[in-house]
């Protein structure tokens, strides 16, 4: 019977049919996508943020120096693991470098530039990924114990060095001879520094796989309230719950837990920044979100009332000939539905690849469209009809019989 009331209710109003179809499809189409947008956009801006620098440091704390292996450790065997995307060490030491031009007394550090570590097969990382704002001109040293520098745009006019000049440098009471492979400049501290590959300033000074201290970069879940609580203040269920939430927090808190005599604290600026950013965003495609389904909603409506107008003589008759009122609202509840159900069927599919498409545009990947959209997608749907249907609904209950049966 009610497939029957179906095929009649398209036959002989399809204008209107179609109209409501598309109301709602573009209601589901936009929470489909949206929705998606709003559960990706953490990780993916995230991402795109740590190209304003790490935003974790490693400094010792009760020792001197720390571990270089402990810090290779964090990326394979904490539980955030996958959502460190660099790890810098520096181990300081003291230097007088000499150029054509002049002497300077500052400190040479000893870094990673682009590290192959022994834990993913395509895992590189050190300053190239943690400070990804240096611009450079010329080359970075390579990974390994030779005798190379790059120098910071300032320090290097000091000194009066370029690229492929050498630089005198006593390192640690050491005299050393290092090549310039290239000048590097942010604007920042950086334009003061000098690095050199970590290896060789283990080397010169004897601290072999030591360090002086390191930056993470970590993609996370934006702070809240919850996220900047005291973990000595959470019971048992709410610290579980914060050290499985990617919070800078959280993960500060395992990486400390993993590099030996560490005190591992948030780059707060950074945090902070991130946590706004997020959270703002997220807030508008929220927003957005309701806006279209308020929008399709009064599309749906207005639609549905056209519809029960042009339809008041069929009511009429069913209230006529002994229908009940939950009996006639039950027939255009299920018309309603089944536009629903379809619309958001076909939203689902649009909204993928509108979500696709804007994964890309933006960022270059595409959003995963997991299988709870196509649930969100098939309630916001069928929400949007049911809800557009009921002040028609409500007005065609009202039509008299005996009147409409008179005219």
């Amino acid at each position: 019977m009610w497939l029957r009331i179906l095929k009649g209710v398209v036959y002989r109003n399809r204008g209107s049919f179609l109209l409501t179809l598309v109301s709602a499809v573009v209601g589901a189409t936009l929470v489909a996508s949206l929705g998606s947008l709003a559960s990706g956009i953490s990780a993916k801006i995230g991402s795109e943020l740590k190209s304003y620098g790490a935003n974790i440091i490693v400094k010792p704390s009760g020792v001197a120096l720390l571990s270089e292996d402990d810090l290779v450790a964090v990326k394979s065997s904490i539980f955030w693991r996958y959502n460190i995307v660099g790890v810098t060490p520096f181990l300081h030491s003291e230097a007088v470098i000499t150029g054509p031009a002049g002497s300077a007394q500052g400190v040479v550090s000893g870094t990673w530039f682009d590290k192959q570590l022994p834990v993913e097969s395509d895992f590189r990382t050190g300053l190239k990924t943690t400070a990804p704002y240096l611009s450079i001109e010329g080359t970075w040293p390579s990974d390994t114990d030779a005798p190379e520098v790059v120098l910071g745009r300032r320090l290097a006019t000091r000194l009066g060095s370029g690229v492929g000049q050498f630089v005198l440098a006593d390192i640690g009471g050491v005299p050393t001879t290092l090549t310039v492979t290239g000048v590097m400049e942010s604007g920042g501290v950086e334009d003061e520094a000098a690095y050199v590959p970590l290896a060789y300033v283990q080397s010169v000074s004897g601290r072999q796989g030591l360090v002086s201290q390191a930056l993470v970069s970590a993609v996370t879940t934006p702070l809240d309230d919850f996220g900047r609580r005291d973990p000595a203040t959470m019971t048992r269920r709410e610290y579980d719950k914060w050290y499985c939430t990617a919070y800078v927090t959280s993960v500060a808190k395992q990486v400390e837990e993993t590099v030996r005599g560490s005190t591992v604290r948030p780059v707060w600026k950074v945090a902070e920044a991130e946590g706004t950013v997020l959270g703002q965003l997220s807030w508008l495609i929220y927003a957005l979100v309701a806006l279209a389904m308020v929008a399709a909603t009064l599309a749906v409506s207005t639609t549905l009332m056209g519809n029960v107008m042009r339809r008041r003589g069929e009511i009429g008759l069913l209230k006529a000939i002994g229908g009940e009122p939950r009996q006639v609202a039950s027939i255009f509840l299920v018309e309603a539905g089944s536009v629903g159900l379809l619309a958001g069927l076909i939203g689902w599919g649009l909204g993928s690849l509108l979500a696709d498409y804007l994964g890309l545009a933006i960022f270059g990947t595409p959003f995963e469209f997991g299988g709870q959209l196509f649930v969100l997608s098939i309630a916001a749907s069928l929400l949007v009809t049911m809800v557009g249907a009921w002040v028609p609904l409500r007005e065609g209950l009202r039509v008299p019989a005996g009147e409409v049966m008179r005219g």
